[in-house]
């Protein structure tokens, strides 16, 4: 079985990183893949190559298709071709292009999840619970909104929680209009702004494996815990958590605790879950962020399609949680693509 495994270029400049470019940490991630996947060799029998220079990204991929070299391209480019945020559909969009079967989400998916006004009116048409919002036209500065404070302002198509930080949250009008600044300054001016009520309840993440025709396998249930904030902090997991390494939020992926609540809700919360996901067609796995609203009732906060792969994100410890580890995990992202596809799964050595 020849596996392509498709990354971001560390080549290349990655405006999400606050230093602009691939750091230590970045490649300390590569070296558990490539040591996760040397495994997977021995046990699946897999002959793995990596596919990271994006200038010749296209060239490659052509190449082994041409050779019948690659069965199954693992897309694990979360950066987007180039690095560049915005173009994360374009792989996907590749590999369908070349007819490759390939893990993860299509493109339409990650299209489609990658707006977040219209994952908002996909959720309420699905009946699940989600912050209450607003729009600020262009041009508008009157900004009254139709929920109290405080509120989140947040860009409507960047993932990776970029344009996400504490000067989001806004606890008054004076706030609002300074972060409803920032967003336009930062994303435009000519598109609606979207703000949404800043719930500061519990706030959890729930992590499945699995399809829709074949069900979805969900992980236990991770809580954010914002106590190990310094007190005034927002209670906020957002950008500076997970690109700002040597700020006070870059302590909440190592703190995260596996979270217990009533069986009642769990349920909701996974029902919630495998409904969207269906009707997404999200394929292999993903990560979907609740929070607690003000009468204690779970909300639906982002749906994350091809969530972070690295072996120290929340998806890998509520995998750990389960006695999945890092290389089982990937297996099991590979194996229910390989099965989505009808292909013939790896022997077991």
């Amino acid at each position: 079985m020849n596996i392509a495994v498709i990354t971001g270029d560390p080549r290349k400049p990655d405006p999400r990183r606050i230093e602009g470019k691939y750091n230590s940490d970045d490649h300390e991630d590569l070296l558990h893949l490539h040591t996760a996947m040397v495994e997977l060799e021995a046990r699946r029998g897999y002959k793995v190559r990596y596919l990271d220079n994006h200038d010749t990204l296209l060239n490659d991929l052509q190449k082994l298709k041409a050779a019948h070299s690659i069965d199954l391209a693992v897309n694990f480019c979360d950066e987007g071709f180039d690095n560049r945020n915005s173009t994360d559909v374009c792989i996907p969009a590749l590999l369908e292009i070349l007819q490759l079967p390939f893990t993860g989400s299509g493109s339409h998916t990650i299209s489609r999840t990658g707006d977040k006004n219209g994952v908002r009116g996909m959720l309420q048409a699905l009946n699940v619970s989600i912050p209450r919002f607003h729009y600020v036209q262009p041009g508008d500065n009157t900004l009254a909104l139709p929920f109290p404070f405080p509120a989140l302002v947040k860009p409507n198509s960047i993932g990776g929680s970029v344009g996400i930080t504490a000067d989001c949250v806004a606890h008054d009008a004076q706030q609002l209009q300074h972060a409803v600044a920032i967003t336009r300054e930062r994303f435009g001016a000519a598109v609606p702004v979207p703000v949404e009520e800043f719930l500061t309840g519990r706030e959890f993440s729930m992590g499945m494996l699995g399809n829709p025709d074949d069900g979805y396998t969900v992980l236990p249930l991770l809580e954010v815990d914002f106590s190990v904030l310094p007190e005034g902090t927002q209670p906020l997991c957002g950008w500076e958590s997970k690109w700002d390494y040597n700020s006070e939020y870059a302590n909440l992926f190592g703190c995260a605790k596996q979270a217990h609540l009533e069986p009642a809700m769990m349920q909701q919360m996974v029902d919630d879950c495998v409904r969207m996901a269906r009707h997404m067609q999200i394929h292999d796995y993903l990560r979907v962020d609740w929070r607690l609203d003000v009468d204690g009732q779970p909300r639906m906060l982002d749906v994350n399609p091809n969530s972070s792969w690295c072996w120290n994100t929340f998806m890998a410890e509520m995998a750990e949680w389960d006695g999945i580890f890092y290389a089982d995990l990937l297996d099991l992202i590979l194996q229910s693509a390989l099965k989505r596809y009808k292909l013939v799964p790896a022997n077991v050595s």
